[in-house]
């Protein structure tokens, strides 16, 4: 997956969300970024700024912080919920720390379902189950899925075509193969397309 591009998605993603909910591209947003040595992470929160910054210049991230521990992603929600009484979302880089995001909306007695204009956007990363069974609960809003099957389907494919065929993969410049990768949301988690992911 490429993670810079994936959190693109997840900024487009959440921005069209904070444009449902508020009726305008304007809101605040928390990041809860995970692990500050995963190249993973920093590229999705790369991605996932630079978008804001560069298309959606009225949601303010307000709020960002690394948790290197993953008992530490509710910790890290419940600082921004306590320093932010008008926070409209939160974006976590991986669904784990999504769920606890969940957890500490929950506990802070600020859980409102989709739709209510006090309801705090969760976007996740990874289609974990979790995830998935939060955003079917109304819980979470999004995540930004990768696709681990095609990701061995297109390893062993390539290394069968070189080993019998010869046939050199097309890569890019680093060397590497793009798998894609796909926001499923509340409203498209039944779609065939999702289905996929």
């Amino acid at each position: 997956t490429y993670n810079y591009e994936a959190g693109v998605t997840a900024a487009e993603t959440m921005a069209e969300l904070i444009n449902e909910k508020n009726g305008a591209y304007e809101g605040t947003v928390a990041l809860n970024m995970g692990k500050a040595n995963i190249s993973s992470h920093v590229a999705r929160v790369q991605g996932f700024k630079d978008t804001m910054a560069e298309k959606y210049p009225d949601i303010e991230i307000v709020f960002e912080q690394f948790a290197d521990v993953s008992e530490d992603n509710l910790t890290v929600i419940e600082d921004a919920l306590a320093q932010y009484a008008d926070l409209d979302a939160v974006f976590t880089t991986g669904d784990t720390a999504a769920d606890m995001a969940c957890q500490a909306i929950d506990g802070a007695g600020r859980f409102k379902e989709i739709g209510d204009p006090d309801h705090i956007i969760v976007v996740g990363f990874d289609g974990e189950i979790n995830g998935l069974l939060n955003i079917r609960n109304g819980r979470q809003d999004a995540t930004v899925a990768q696709n681990p099957v095609i990701m061995g389907e297109m390893a062993a494919r390539t290394i069968y075509e070189y080993l019998t065929e010869g046939t050199v993969p097309d890569v890019d410049e680093d060397g590497q193969i793009e798998v894609p990768h796909f926001a499923i949301t509340y409203k498209n988690i039944d779609t065939d397309e999702a289905a996929e992911y």
